[in-house]
């Protein structure tokens, strides 16, 4: 795993359980999917090993906001996905 996040699969599994758990409780839920912007620019002027840096980046930034209880998932090539039970 390039950014040490779950994938694509976990994010699926995971979302299911927290929509069944935020209306079990009748709690909020949010969602945010996030793209990297002009991320081809990046792997095409600097090439791939700078992309592959740039999604790690953006990885490790994500994990480091999350509350206890987020997830964050990389979803596609550039994109995450961010689960925050309670918001």
């Amino acid at each position: 795993m390039l950014t040490g996040l779950a994938s694509r699969r976990s994010f699926t599994e995971s979302l299911e359980g927290a929509v069944a758990n935020a209306q079990r409780h009748g709690t909020p839920l949010a969602l945010l999917l996030a793209d990297v912007t002009r991320f081809k620019a990046i792997n095409d002027t600097l090439g791939h090993a700078a992309g592959n840096q740039a999604l790690v980046e953006v990885g490790s930034t994500l994990r480091e906001c999350l509350r206890a209880g987020d997830h964050v998932f990389r979803w596609g090539g550039d994109e995450f996905a961010l689960l925050l039970p309670h918001t």
